[in-house]
């Protein structure tokens, strides 16, 4: 009663598989690694203006469970900002899709292209730092929504930036 062992064969050869096969199980692989999402110990955004004339050229946020570092980089070095702002900035994380680590050029539209900057999305996945920079209306289709994520967050971020400079 029940099944032998022998009557359950799963073992297959991928060189003996139809290339129709071959394709639908690579889609089905890749749209399960666009919905896998992680939520990393150490994040980062921020944006940047390559032009940058004056002001504030490139800002980023590292964002870890109970740490908020912010890093404004200016044009003239005697402005740069470094602050570390500590609480519980669980709620500024964000959940990334498993498929953005197979971006090899690592940048999304064109960012910066017509001297509008661009965001930059990032994490460290293990000990690997891995950064995007995204065209201010380009998401990936994996990613849908991904700068509009980047801009909320930058604002909630602007928002305890000045609650902390005025207690």
């Amino acid at each position: 009663m029940g099944i032998s062992e022998e009557s359950v064969n799963l073992n297959f050869k991928w060189h003996k598989l139809s290339k129709k096969t071959k394709v639908f199980l690579i889609i089905c692989l890749v749209f399960a690694f666009s919905l896998i999402r992680f939520s990393f110990n150490t994040e980062y955004i921020g944006y940047f203006a390559g032009e940058c004339g004056q002001g504030m050229c490139h800002t980023e946020y590292k964002i870890t469970s109970n740490e908020l570092t912010i890093d404004d980089t200016s044009t003239d070095t005697a402005t740069n900002v470094h602050k570390v702002i500590k609480g519980n900035f669980e709620d500024l994380k964000f959940n990334a899709p498993l498929l953005l680590l197979s971006n090899i050029w690592g940048s999304f539209g064109c960012p910066d292209c017509s001297d509008g900057g661009g965001y930059i999305l990032g994490f460290k996945f293990f000990w690997i730092h891995f950064s995007f920079e995204f065209d201010r209306d380009s998401s990936p289709w994996y990613y849908a929504g991904a700068t509009e994520i980047i801009r909320d967050r930058i604002k909630k971020i602007e928002q305890i930036e000045a609650a902390q400079s005025n207690p």
